[in-house]
């Protein structure tokens, strides 16, 4: 007797001693740590799928997966009046760096050319944006960036659902951009190329106190549209040797601006071809420099022609 209850203590004494199974041991604990596996499993694979999208893109427009990570993909819904479903269109937003204090860095916006258009919103990235997400020019000229994208079979000027246009739509994505409290309202920078630059031109008429600078780069605008660029702080930009849209169509803006007592600045650039816009975005280029000087009070004119 005495044997048997020292053996059974002894073995009371070794099973307190064994660890407990890490696996749960109830059936509603194992069923919820599987869901656990099941959804952390899926969220893998969902990761992977996106970053091998994020590649293909890359690859196929040409534009460093270090650049699309720079910029936040977003969506804004364009409402309408007639009771139709509200247009989807994605636009890319670069925020500011960290550290950035409140009202410290400008909002730039850049409207892209027509081979840029689509509802991939990687295209768009692929020449400006790209060239000031280096990291001398985020150095340089720190700032957030604002990137819509222009849908396929539309210019900045079309309408969208018969109700609005991308214009309207662009002035909605620079409201939810200035949301972000580090942003100076009071400057925000518009840069358009060639499509964009006629953009730039008919946004900068129709919210001509909305913006400190606005660079239209190769591309003309309706001379109409002059009055209400008078007081606007204007620098075009055009290649003199451009064989796809004329220079003839900034220098005849530029006059009819300045025939209305407006004081655009205008810089042309002898020999240089269609793609003006490289040798505007380069560090310590003049024009970009003056883009980045411009104060919001247009009664403090900057507009230097070369």
């Amino acid at each position: 007797m005495f044997l048997e209850q020292t053996v059974t203590s002894e073995s009371a004494k070794g099973a307190r001693q064994c660890p407990a199974p890490w696996w749960p041991t109830s059936r509603a604990s194992r069923i919820a740590l599987a869901a656990v596996v099941w959804l952390a499993a899926n969220l893998l694979l969902l990761h992977v799928v996106e970053r091998q999208e994020v590649h293909r893109l890359a690859s196929e427009y040409e534009v460093p997966v270090e650049v699309i990570d720079e910029f936040e993909a977003r969506e804004i819904a364009v409402p309408t009046v007639s009771g139709k479903p509200a247009v989807v269109l994605s636009y890319r937003y670069r925020e500011p760096s960290r550290g950035a204090e409140r009202h410290s860095v400008p909002l730039f916006v850049f409207l892209h050319g027509s081979g840029e258009r689509g509802n991939d919103n990687v295209q768009p990235l692929s020449s400006v944006p790209a060239v000031m997400s280096q990291p001398s020019m985020i150095h340089a000229y720190p700032c957030a960036l604002l990137v819509p994208q222009c849908p396929q079979g539309f210019d900045w000027s079309g309408a969208i659902a018969g109700e609005t246009d991308m214009l309207d739509v662009v002035l909605l994505m620079i409201d939810e951009s200035l949301r972000d409290d580090r942003i100076d309202p009071q400057r925000v920078y518009l840069a358009g190329f060639s499509m964009g630059a006629s953009g730039a031109w008919d946004l900068a008429a129709r919210a001509p106190g909305q913006f400190a600078a606005v660079v239209p780069i190769a591309g003309g605008g309706r001379p109409e549209t002059a009055p209400q660029l008078v007081n606007v702080r204007l620098r075009a930009v055009h290649g003199a040797a451009d064989d796809v849209v004329p220079v003839e169509q900034s220098r005849s803006m530029i006059e009819v601006v300045r025939s209305r007592g407006g004081n655009p600045g205008y810089t042309e650039y002898a020999g240089l071809g269609h793609q003006s816009w490289q040798k505007v975005f380069q560090r310590d280029a003049e024009v970009l420099e003056w883009i980045f000087r411009q104060p919001a009070d247009p009664s403090t004119p900057d507009n230097t022609a070369n």
